[in-house]
């Protein structure tokens, strides 16, 4: 019976010890293509990230984010759940006909009131409106079609928070709209994002208050679609892999607008491309269809239009809006700054724009810690 337990305890230890070997030897990719994100990045200790708790939630992230054979386990762990009755997954809920919702857990509120402070203050140091869009998710707007007892209203609280604080940017409120067509194809069953349609509802609203924006009539556009094989992110990092893949669509004809694509500190040697980039659909990263993906910067000029400018800083939800968008403003400057480290008091100054647009999923503006460089 001893010798039976120290070879259990051996082998445990041994277990440990070769996945410990595996994450220290193995190289660390900066991209998931399985879960279309960006990797964790190993953190840096610093004093002021210890203290506000930053440093041990990245660290957190960099463990998970690299942890060996992670794709594997994700996927044998969601069969053996699903078995037993359970209807989430590696924060993704199986709901209704198979569709996947993002969890989205109670935020930071100290977190949100400070970035919402951040765009207080940096609203009131230019000289453009500023305008604030927080993005609802399926989870959110489709909660009717989530698992039993699942009903969540955290990030309609959150959203509320983020607009009753704000004292100075314009808050534009998209659940009406989405709310009111919740029934329809609005989200991807299998990705985070919203759909064409989703977005062309979005636009609509969101040009009935922007100051600057030349109105754009979407009601005789028809969509046409691009792609029937799409599997999202909610796919990749749930490990449901026995779920239907959804279409994509189009609205806006790719050819009208220029766009330009910079790559981090080589800011004169743009890439030159379109509102689409059918290479992608050939890929796993299907979204990047739009605008061809993740850029920290991308300028879209439509000649056709009189002159007026937008500075929008944004997530991804933005690739899919902004051939809708391209109809509205000569000039659009789309900003992730999640890359796009530069001063952005310096950007407005070098290319005067006549109104900005914060737009982001409330998720990713809850998790992401970026925001301070607009007054860094």
């Amino acid at each position: 019976m001893k010798i039976k337990s120290n070879i259990l305890i051996y082998l445990f230890f041994g277990i440990i010890l070769v996945f410990l070997l595996l994450f220290l030897l193995l190289p660390k990719h900066t991209f998931s293509q399985q879960e279309n994100r960006v990797l964790q990045e190993k953190p840096e200790l610093k004093a002021s990230d210890v203290t506000a708790g930053v440093f041990m939630e990245n660290t957190d992230r960099y463990i998970a984010d690299h942890f060996p054979l992670r794709d594997t386990w994700i996927t044998v762990k969601a069969a053996c759940e699903y078995a037993a009755g359970k209807r989430n997954s590696n924060g993704i809920y199986y709901g209704k006909d198979g569709q996947l919702f993002p969890q989205f857990n109670v935020p930071d509120y100290s977190k949100l009131a400070q970035k919402i402070e951040w765009i207080n203050s940096w609203s009131s140091s230019v000289s453009a409106p500023v305008s604030l869009c927080l993005i609802p998710s399926a989870t959110d707007i489709q909660r009717d079609c989530l698992p039993a007892h699942t009903v969540n209203t955290a990030e309609e609280d959150a959203i509320r928070f983020c607009y009753d604080n704000l004292s100075g940017p314009q808050a534009i409120d998209l659940r009406p709209v989405l709310t009111e067509h919740k029934n329809e194809k609005i989200y991807y069953r299998t990705d985070h994002h919203w759909t064409s349609y989703g977005a062309k509802l979005a636009f609509d609203t969101l040009q009935d208050h922007l100051y600057y924006a030349q109105h754009s009539d979407t009601s005789n556009l028809n969509a046409t679609t691009v792609c029937d094989d799409f599997y999202g992110t909610s796919y990749s990092s749930s490990g449901y892999t026995w779920v239907h893949p959804d279409t994509i669509e189009t609205y806006i004809d790719g050819n009208c607008a220029s766009v330009e694509s910079f790559v981090a500190g080589i800011w004169n040697e743009p890439q030159s491309s379109g509102l689409y980039d059918e290479t992608k659909l050939n890929g796993k990263d299907k979204y990047s269809y739009f605008l061809g993906g993740i850029s920290p910067l991308i300028h879209i000029h439509n000649s056709d239009l009189s002159p007026s400018s937008l500075l929008l800083i944004r997530d991804s939800y933005s690739d899919s809006i902004a051939p809708f968008l391209s109809q509205t403003y000569s000039d659009i400057y789309l900003v992730d700054l999640r890359y796009y480290k530069d001063s952005i008091q310096q950007f407005i100054l070098e290319h005067p724009v006549n109104e900005i647009l914060i737009m982001y999923s409330m998720k990713n503006f809850a998790e992401d810690n970026n925001l301070g460089l607009l007054i860094g």
